[in-house]
C-alpha cells in the first residue's frame, strides 16, 4: 500500500495516475479538491475494479490529529493492510513580505507543509517498525535552501522538513524504514498554471535547464526512493529542479 497525501492537487493527481499505470495499489488522501482525482480513479477502475474513489480515497485533515488517526483507521479498515510507502506531498503556500505577515499566515504554512508531515509520519510509522520495513518520501522545495521573496514562511517550512526528515532517517535506519526527501523546483502541473504564461516565461530563464519539470520526472525520483532494493540511501534530500541549487 501506498498513501499519497495532497493527492487532490494537479501534481498530486499526475503521480496517482503514473502509479496507478504501473500497477501500485495507492491509497489518497484529500483535503478539499478532488474532483480531478475522481475523474482519474473512473478512469481507472473501468479496467481495474473494485479499488474504486470511494475505496481508496479520503478526506482528512492533516493538521488535525484526530483526523489523522482516523485516515490510518479507514485505510487499514478498507484495504486489510498497512501502509508501508508514504509519499507526504500535502502542502500550501501564500505569498507576502516577512515583515508584513501575520502570525495567521505564517503559522498556517508551517501548519500546513511542516506539521502536517510531522503527524501522518507519527501515525504510520509504527506499522513500518512492525513490519521492519518502511519507505517514507517527505516533500521539500528549492526554497528551502535557495529562499524566495515573499516565500518566508513557506521557506521556513520546507527547511523544517528537511531537517525532520534527517532526523527521522537516523532514528529509523536500525528498522528497515529509509526516509528521504524531494526538493522540488518548478513543475508543469498544479500551481504553475495559476501563473500568468509572461511571468512563466521568466521564471523558466532563471533554471538552467531553461524548462519546467515534468510528472516523469518527479515519478522516476519518487520509484527510485520507493525501490524495496533501496534500502541505503536514507536521510538524503534529492533535489529535482533543473539545476536551481547549482
Amino acid at each position: 500500500i501506498v498513501l499519497v497525501t495532497g493527492a487532490g492537487g494537479g501534481l498530486g493527481c499526475a503521480l496517482v495516475e503514473k502509479m496507478l499505470d504501473d500497477g501500485f495499489d495507492v491509497v489518497c488522501q484529500y483535503r478539499d479538491h478532488y474532483t480531478a482525482l475522481k475523474d482519474v480513479w473512473d478512469r481507472y477502475t473501468w479496467t481495474h475494479p473494485p479499488r474504486n474513489f470511494d475505496s481508496r480515497c479520503f478526506k482528512a485533515e492533516l493538521t488535525n490529529e484526530s483526523d489523522v488517526r482516523n485516515l490510518r483507521a479507514a485505510i487499514e479498515s478498507t484495504t486489510g493492510q498497512r501502509v508501508q510507502h508514504l509519499i507526504n506531498l500535502a502542502g500550501a503556500s501564500s505569498n507576502g513580505m516577512c515583515w508584513k505577515l501575520d502570525l495567521k499566515s505564517f503559522s498556517g504554512a508551517i501548519y500546513d507543509n511542516l506539521v502536517s508531515t510531522f503527524l501522518v509520519c507519527r501515525e504510520f510509522i509504527p506499522g513500518m517498525r512492525d513490519a521492519e520495513y518502511g519507505r517514507i518520501i517527505n516533500i521539500s522545495s528549492v526554497v528551502a535552501a535557495n529562499g524566495a521573496v515573499g516565500a518566508s514562511h513557506y521557506a521556513a517550512a520546507k527547511a523544517g522538513i528537511e531537517g525532520f526528515t534527517r532526523s527521522a532517517a537516523l532514528e529509523l535506519i536500525g528498522k528497515g524504514v529509509t526516509v528521504n526527501a524531494l526538493a522540488l523546483g518548478y513543475f508543469d502541473q498544479g500551481i504553475i498554471n495559476t501563473i500568468p504564461p509572461a511571468i512563466q516565461e521568466q521564471i523558466k530563464e532563471k533554471i538552467p535547464a531553461k524548462k519546467f519539470g515534468s510528472i516523469q520526472h518527479f515519478y522516476s525520483a519518487v520509484k527510485f526512493l520507493l525501490d524495496s532494493d533501496n534500502g541505503y540511501t536514507t536521510g538524503q534530500t534529492l533535489r529535482v529542479d533543473g539545476g536551481l541549487r547549482l
